[in-house]
């Protein structure tokens, strides 16, 4: 494997088939073309296809965000597309591309000439680790080949001859300093700069994620028959092995194990991304048993982690993923939208960033045993904390038309009997939150009380044991900046009402907080205009 490594070209004198896939994978990689755009369903790899397809396979397996092309199975691309260029550029080279391949229609196969073009980006990144593009691109490459067994095959050769070492560095470096390392130490360790770390563990999860997938399609489909060639090439000659030959002979790994560096890698890459510190991230996540299983060889059969972890252990996965939350949700921010590309723009909040990190701390929640029911709670608290309520009403509640008690009747100005009432399916134990949100409600009554130009008056509305209830609030833990909204006050004092159980121990303060927030709704109204 010594030549892959150091270039990949082959002797002197010593052509053979491997040689076009290797020439050819060279001049595209310095093209710039969509990897997308090299899968050709005209290539002869795709002619039993509709022989080999088994219907009804593809259910077994997770959805992934990767081009799902399979062996044994109708190809799920649009007909054509790899004839249908961006640019005139795209158009020249799948022409001469087009025109090798009349000519070489076994070494330029895509999944061939996909693999080799893979191989030459990671080469790229091999003689420079800073240069992360090239690795990217070498993912990219490796996402969309349409044979799993090659695809899992090269993705064993990358990971034990190109990224273990530099993962398993950077997870060390986390450990011993539980943050991003420094410049001085990320670029002694891995070769790269601190800021990029984000960006080459996000690389390592995408690249694992890719790796799984082709572990599970591999079980499904036959192999890719290598053993078809030009005649050209009928003439003996000796070499070493080409990549794909070496590919498609790296023995099965062991996927419960491939996983385990997965969630290794989505941990750091938040760890990262959120600029957190969290000490000693690798023994606070994971058991003696998980720490002894990470980095060893992907083939083998260590003892895994437990299903029933160590109570202690899921404490420290909880608060580890409710600050991924925080952070996310931090993320949240307000954005001008076009609406029906007409001139005018709607400014809204733009949470997609959000849910997009907040759903990966659920998946891993799944997969280390922690209470997603305690992750959504304190997803609902952060959202009302910050002063996202209506996207912390689209995650909590939903609503069913009961009668109206008096007390909410007072509280939200209405004169009807009945109301829509707002039920938490999200949670299980909707008085919990209740109970929390009692916090943010009195939290938001006390900041509007001193920040208020007639505190004075504010203040007369306040019971001497609401007052003093307040005062014992600490206002910082409020995350918006703004100031709060009366109506958003007393919808979200509806809310918790209906939930408080009335022997909880502040139930009267709630109800002495309806009093003072009907007052001030009605202060306001009231108010002259100036």
């Amino acid at each position: 494997m010594a030549g892959l490594c150091e270039g990949g070209s082959e002797p002197p004198g010593s052509l053979k088939a491997s040689s076009v896939s290797q020439l050819v994978a060279q001049w595209l990689s310095s093209t710039g073309i969509d990897p997308h755009r090299l899968v050709d369903l005209s290539d002869v790899e795709f002619d039993s296809v509709e022989q080999q397809e088994q219907p009804g396979e593809e259910s077994r397996f997770r959805k992934t965000t990767s081009l799902d092309i399979k062996e044994g199975s109708k190809l799920e691309v649009e007909q054509g597309s790899e004839v249908t260029p961006a640019n005139e550029h795209e158009t020249e080279i799948l022409s001469n591309l087009s025109t090798l391949k009349r000519h070489f229609p076994y070494s330029l196969s895509s999944s061939i000439l996909l693999a080799n073009l893979c191989w030459e980006f990671m080469l790229t990144w091999h003689r420079n680790v800073d240069e992360l593009n090239a690795l990217r691109a070498a993912i990219k490459c490796l996402q969309v080949i349409p044979s799993p067994h090659l695809k899992e095959g090269l993705c064993s050769l990358i990971w034990s001859m190109h990224l273990r070492q530099k993962f398993e560095s950077a997870a060390r470096l986390f450990q011993k300093v539980g943050k991003v390392p420094k410049e001085r130490l990320c670029r002694q360790d891995i070769g790269i700069s601190d800021l990029e770390m984000p960006l080459f563990l996000d690389t390592c999860m995408v690249f694992l994620d890719t790796f799984m997938e082709a572990s599970l399609m591999s079980v499904a489909h036959t192999p890719m028959d290598i053993s078809r060639y030009e005649e050209l090439w009928n003439c003996g000659v000796s070499g070493p092995p080409p990549l794909v030959e070496l590919a498609m002979a790296q023995p099965a790994v062991n996927y419960e194990l491939l996983h385990l560096h997965y969630q290794l890698a989505m941990a750091l890459h938040m760890l990262a991304f959120f600029s957190m510190r969290f000490p000693k991230p690798i023994s606070s996540l994971f058991d003696n048993v998980g720490q002894a299983a990470l980095f060893a060889d992907l083939t083998s059969q260590p003892q895994l982690p437990s299903h029933n972890p160590d109570p202690t252990l899921v404490i420290y996965r909880t608060q580890f993923l409710s600050r991924v939350i925080s952070g996310a949700i931090q993320m949240i921010q307000l954005v001008e939208w076009d609406e029906n590309s007409q001139d005018d723009k709607v400014t809204r909040l733009d949470a997609r960033l959000a849910v997009q990190w907040i759903s990966k701390c659920y998946n891993l929640a799944s997969v280390w045993q922690v209470s997603s029911d305690s992750l959504r709670r304190y997803q609902i608290c952060e959202l009302y904390s910050n002063g996202f309520d209506r996207l912390a009403e689209e995650v909590s509640v939903s609503t069913s038309r009961v009668v109206c008690p008096l007390i909410l009747r007072k509280l939200l100005l209405i004169d009807y009997d009945y109301f829509e009432f707002q039920v938490m399916p999200a949670v299980q134990d909707p008085s919990l939150v209740a109970s929390q949100l009692l916090l943010i409600v009195g939290q938001r009554l006390r900041q509007i009380v001193i920040n208020s130009p007639d505190m004075r008056s504010k203040m007369s509305h306040l019971s001497p044991s609401l007052s003093t209830w307040l005062d014992s609030l600490n206002e910082e833990n409020l995350k918006s900046n703004g100031s709060p909204d009366l109506t958003d006050l007393a919808q979200l004092l509806a809310l918790t009402l209906q939930h408080l159980p009335e022997d909880h121990q502040e139930y009267h303060l709630a109800l002495q907080m309806v009093e003072t927030v009907q007052a001030f709704i009605s202060a306001s109204k009231n108010k002259p205009v100036t």
